[in-house]
Protein backbone atom coordinates (compact mmCIF):
# COMPACT_ATOMS: atom_id res chain seq x y z
CA UNK A 1 0.00 0.00 0.00
CA UNK A 2 1.40 3.37 -1.06
CA UNK A 3 1.24 6.22 1.45
CA UNK A 4 0.83 9.79 0.25
CA UNK A 5 2.75 12.29 2.32
CA UNK A 6 1.37 15.73 3.15
CA UNK A 7 3.78 18.59 2.53
CA UNK A 8 4.09 21.21 5.24
CA UNK A 9 2.55 24.60 4.40
CA UNK A 10 4.43 27.83 4.77
CA UNK A 11 3.93 30.23 7.71
CA UNK A 12 1.94 32.56 5.43
CA UNK A 13 -0.42 29.75 4.47
CA UNK A 14 -0.85 28.74 8.11
CA UNK A 15 -1.77 32.30 9.04
CA UNK A 16 -4.39 32.68 6.32
CA UNK A 17 -8.03 32.34 7.37
CA UNK A 18 -9.45 32.17 3.84
CA UNK A 19 -10.17 28.81 2.25
CA UNK A 20 -8.77 29.13 -1.26
CA UNK A 21 -8.74 26.18 -3.66
CA UNK A 22 -6.37 26.66 -6.59
CA UNK A 23 -7.97 26.02 -9.98
CA UNK A 24 -6.13 24.75 -13.06
CA UNK A 25 -8.24 26.69 -15.54
CA UNK A 26 -11.87 26.43 -16.60
CA UNK A 27 -13.94 23.99 -14.55
CA UNK A 28 -13.90 21.38 -17.31
CA UNK A 29 -10.27 21.96 -18.36
CA UNK A 30 -8.69 18.94 -16.60
CA UNK A 31 -11.22 16.55 -18.14
CA UNK A 32 -10.80 18.18 -21.55
CA UNK A 33 -7.05 17.63 -21.33
CA UNK A 34 -7.61 13.98 -20.41
CA UNK A 35 -9.95 13.49 -23.37
CA UNK A 36 -7.45 15.07 -25.74
CA UNK A 37 -4.49 13.13 -24.38
CA UNK A 38 -6.08 9.70 -23.93
CA UNK A 39 -8.68 9.53 -26.73
CA UNK A 40 -8.02 12.00 -29.55
CA UNK A 41 -4.20 11.97 -29.49
CA UNK A 42 -3.83 8.16 -29.84
CA UNK A 43 -6.33 8.10 -32.72
CA UNK A 44 -4.59 10.94 -34.55
CA UNK A 45 -1.17 9.38 -33.93
CA UNK A 46 -2.45 6.11 -35.40
CA UNK A 47 -3.80 7.97 -38.44
CA UNK A 48 -0.44 9.73 -38.93
CA UNK A 49 1.49 6.47 -38.76
CA UNK A 50 -0.95 4.85 -41.19
CA UNK A 51 -0.33 7.63 -43.68
CA UNK A 52 3.41 7.22 -43.17
CA UNK A 53 3.05 3.54 -44.09
CA UNK A 54 1.17 4.54 -47.25
CA UNK A 55 3.73 7.17 -48.24
CA UNK A 56 6.89 5.14 -47.65
CA UNK A 57 6.55 2.90 -50.75
CA UNK A 58 5.90 5.92 -52.98
CA UNK A 59 8.81 8.14 -51.95
CA UNK A 60 11.28 5.46 -53.04
CA UNK A 61 9.65 5.46 -56.47
CA UNK A 62 11.35 7.82 -58.90
CA UNK A 63 7.99 8.48 -60.59
CA UNK A 64 6.53 9.98 -57.40
CA UNK A 65 3.15 8.48 -58.20
CA UNK A 66 1.46 9.54 -54.96
CA UNK A 67 2.50 13.08 -54.02
CA UNK A 68 4.81 15.72 -55.42
CA UNK A 69 6.55 16.43 -52.11
CA UNK A 70 6.17 13.06 -50.42
CA UNK A 71 9.39 13.40 -48.40
CA UNK A 72 8.25 16.65 -46.81
CA UNK A 73 4.78 15.26 -46.11
CA UNK A 74 6.39 12.20 -44.55
CA UNK A 75 8.49 14.39 -42.27
CA UNK A 76 5.45 16.33 -41.09
CA UNK A 77 3.50 13.13 -40.46
CA UNK A 78 6.32 11.55 -38.46
CA UNK A 79 6.75 14.70 -36.37
CA UNK A 80 2.98 14.85 -35.79
CA UNK A 81 2.86 11.21 -34.67
CA UNK A 82 5.75 11.72 -32.23
CA UNK A 83 4.17 14.85 -30.72
CA UNK A 84 0.79 13.16 -30.35
CA UNK A 85 2.39 10.19 -28.60
CA UNK A 86 4.14 12.66 -26.29
CA UNK A 87 0.74 14.22 -25.58
CA UNK A 88 -0.46 10.84 -24.31
CA UNK A 89 2.49 10.62 -21.92
CA UNK A 90 2.00 14.19 -20.68
CA UNK A 91 -1.73 13.58 -20.13
CA UNK A 92 -0.88 10.57 -17.96
CA UNK A 93 1.36 12.73 -15.77
CA UNK A 94 -1.30 15.45 -15.60
CA UNK A 95 -3.87 12.90 -14.45
CA UNK A 96 -1.60 11.76 -11.60
CA UNK A 97 -1.86 15.28 -10.10
CA UNK A 98 -5.57 15.82 -10.85
CA UNK A 99 -7.43 15.87 -7.54
CA UNK A 100 -10.62 17.55 -6.32
CA UNK A 101 -11.07 19.29 -2.95
CA UNK A 102 -13.65 16.65 -1.93
CA UNK A 103 -11.13 13.88 -2.59
CA UNK A 104 -8.50 15.63 -0.50
CA UNK A 105 -10.93 16.15 2.37
CA UNK A 106 -11.98 12.48 2.26
CA UNK A 107 -8.42 11.14 2.11
CA UNK A 108 -7.29 13.09 5.15
CA UNK A 109 -10.38 12.36 7.26
CA UNK A 110 -12.15 15.72 7.19
CA UNK A 111 -15.23 15.18 4.96
CA UNK A 112 -17.55 18.17 5.27
CA UNK A 113 -15.17 19.97 7.61
CA UNK A 114 -12.85 22.91 7.25
CA UNK A 115 -9.62 22.09 5.37
CA UNK A 116 -6.39 22.50 7.27
CA UNK A 117 -3.57 24.69 5.90
CA UNK A 118 -1.69 21.47 5.06
CA UNK A 119 -4.56 20.22 2.89
CA UNK A 120 -4.86 23.59 1.13
CA UNK A 121 -1.11 23.63 0.55
CA UNK A 122 -1.11 20.15 -0.97
CA UNK A 123 -4.05 20.99 -3.19
CA UNK A 124 -2.10 24.01 -4.44
CA UNK A 125 1.00 21.87 -5.12
CA UNK A 126 -1.02 19.27 -7.02
CA UNK A 127 -2.89 21.96 -8.99
CA UNK A 128 0.36 23.61 -10.06
CA UNK A 129 1.86 20.30 -11.20
CA UNK A 130 -1.37 19.38 -12.98
CA UNK A 131 -1.31 22.75 -14.73
CA UNK A 132 2.31 22.19 -15.77
CA UNK A 133 1.69 18.80 -17.37
CA UNK A 134 -1.65 19.91 -18.81
CA UNK A 135 0.17 22.75 -20.59
CA UNK A 136 2.66 20.27 -22.08
CA UNK A 137 -0.23 18.04 -23.13
CA UNK A 138 -1.96 20.91 -24.84
CA UNK A 139 1.16 22.15 -26.65
CA UNK A 140 2.23 18.73 -27.93
CA UNK A 141 -1.36 17.89 -28.92
CA UNK A 142 -1.98 21.21 -30.69
CA UNK A 143 1.39 21.25 -32.45
CA UNK A 144 0.88 17.64 -33.53
CA UNK A 145 -2.47 18.55 -35.10
CA UNK A 146 -0.95 21.59 -36.86
CA UNK A 147 1.80 19.43 -38.38
CA UNK A 148 -0.76 16.83 -39.41
CA UNK A 149 -2.81 19.55 -41.10
CA UNK A 150 0.35 20.88 -42.76
CA UNK A 151 0.99 17.46 -44.31
CA UNK A 152 -2.44 17.31 -45.97
CA UNK A 153 -1.80 19.95 -48.69
CA UNK A 154 1.47 18.19 -49.53
CA UNK A 155 -0.25 14.81 -49.80
CA UNK A 156 -3.06 15.87 -52.15
CA UNK A 157 -0.74 17.70 -54.59
CA UNK A 158 0.11 15.17 -57.33
CA UNK A 159 3.25 15.17 -59.47
CA UNK A 160 3.08 16.58 -62.95
CA UNK A 161 0.17 18.62 -64.26
CA UNK A 162 -2.43 19.47 -61.63
CA UNK A 163 -6.07 19.15 -62.72
CA UNK A 164 -8.58 21.84 -61.76
CA UNK A 165 -10.43 19.53 -59.38
CA UNK A 166 -7.24 18.80 -57.46
CA UNK A 167 -6.57 22.53 -57.11
CA UNK A 168 -9.95 22.83 -55.38
CA UNK A 169 -8.95 20.12 -52.89
CA UNK A 170 -5.57 21.77 -52.40
CA UNK A 171 -7.14 25.13 -51.56
CA UNK A 172 -9.48 23.48 -49.04
CA UNK A 173 -6.60 21.74 -47.24
CA UNK A 174 -4.55 24.96 -47.15
CA UNK A 175 -7.49 26.89 -45.69
CA UNK A 176 -7.94 24.13 -43.10
CA UNK A 177 -4.28 24.36 -42.12
CA UNK A 178 -4.39 28.17 -41.80
CA UNK A 179 -7.59 28.09 -39.74
CA UNK A 180 -6.25 25.38 -37.41
CA UNK A 181 -2.89 27.12 -36.92
CA UNK A 182 -4.66 30.42 -36.18
CA UNK A 183 -7.03 28.70 -33.75
CA UNK A 184 -4.13 27.07 -31.89
CA UNK A 185 -2.33 30.39 -31.49
CA UNK A 186 -5.52 32.08 -30.26
CA UNK A 187 -6.55 29.48 -27.68
CA UNK A 188 -3.00 29.24 -26.31
CA UNK A 189 -2.72 32.95 -25.59
CA UNK A 190 -1.56 33.77 -22.03
CA UNK A 191 -4.26 33.37 -19.37
CA UNK A 192 -4.59 34.46 -15.76
CA UNK A 193 -4.44 31.91 -12.97
CA UNK A 194 -7.72 31.26 -11.19
CA UNK A 195 -8.61 30.38 -7.63
CA UNK A 196 -11.84 29.57 -5.81
CA UNK A 197 -12.62 30.84 -2.35
CA UNK A 198 -14.91 28.70 -0.20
Amino acid sequence: MTEVSVDEPSAEENASEDIVWVMTGELGYPEAIQTAGTVAAPLLAGFSLTMVALLLPTISNADRTFARWGDLALGFLMAAAILLIMAVQCAMHARSYQVTPDELMSWWGRPGGRPTPAILHNQKVHANKNRYWAAWTRWTYDLGIVLLMAALPLMVLPPGKIPMGRWFIEIITIIGFVVEASWVMWVNRPRRKQSATA
